[in-house]
């Protein structure tokens, strides 16, 4: 059995939030990891702290939550951040992250967790159930691809690959209201541009020469155009829920 923490990042989403919630339940229904759900809101103004202050788990219950609120917007690099640094300072074997606007499909976790044990073979940095057709495949196998790059919108590994990221800066002015077509640039920072276009650290999954590991299908997106934080997405990227 693995203890394993899972972040969820959230702002002004309260219904999505709702949804990627009862979702993660009944995924983990059966899983018989120990898992602490940890939910980071970023100074949401739309009854989300409220929520989740009143919020009761579904029974049964078989794992923890953990909320956490920001006073003030401060954008997806600052809530992830905050939660790693929480988390690190335990003993988790495995941190999973996502946004607050995806479902998952039952035993996700635990298949996570069994590629990660076999991915010496691929040198993988990071597992992802959510497959993004604008990041191309290099590899295709059986069940599983592999890629240089993904989308922050589901990203897996080991607490002790987490770590080796450091704390992630502040990357692009505004960040908490970027841009029109500026992203937050985190997950070019954890995974590196394949070109080295945008900063990242000195241990991304490109400077490692590391890949990403993709198992269709475990995660999916609900299909919402706006991004948590305001930021400009392709509709036709999003894999729709039926």
């Amino acid at each position: 059995m693995s203890k394993v923490a899972i972040i969820i990042t959230t702002y002004n989403r309260l219904n999505l939030l709702k949804r990627t919630l009862e979702s993660l339940h009944k995924s983990l229904n059966k899983d018989k990891n120990d898992v602490t759900v940890f939910v980071m809101d970023d100074g949401s103004t739309d009854g989300t702290v409220e929520f989740l202050r009143s919020f009761t788990p579904p029974h049964p219950l078989r794992f923890e939550y953990q909320f956490m609120s920001h006073e003030e917007n401060m954008g997806l690099r600052a809530s992830l951040n905050d939660a790693l640094k929480l988390i690190l300072t335990g003993d988790f074997d495995y941190i999973s992250y996502n946004q607050d606007d995806v479902e998952f499909r039952e035993g996700w976790l635990q298949e996570c967790i069994d590629w990660w044990e076999v991915k010496k073979n691929f040198k993988v940095g990071f597992i992802t159930g959510h497959d993004a057709p604008e990041h191309p495949t290099i590899y295709e196998g059986r069940g599983f691809k592999l890629k240089l790059t993904c989308r922050a919108t589901h990203m897996f590994a080991s607490a002790k690959r987490w770590k080796k990221f450091g704390e992630i800066p502040d990357l692009t002015p505004g960040i908490a209201a970027p841009k029109p077509g500026q992203g937050s640039l985190v997950d070019w920072w954890l995974v590196g541009h394949p070109e080295g276009k945008y900063p990242e650290s000195k241990h991304s999954l490109r400077k490692c020469k590391e890949y990403v590991l993709v198992l269709p299908g475990r995660i999916k997106h609900t299909g919402v155009v706006e991004s948590t934080w305001g930021n400009i997405m392709n509709p036709e990227y999003d894999i729709k829920i039926e």
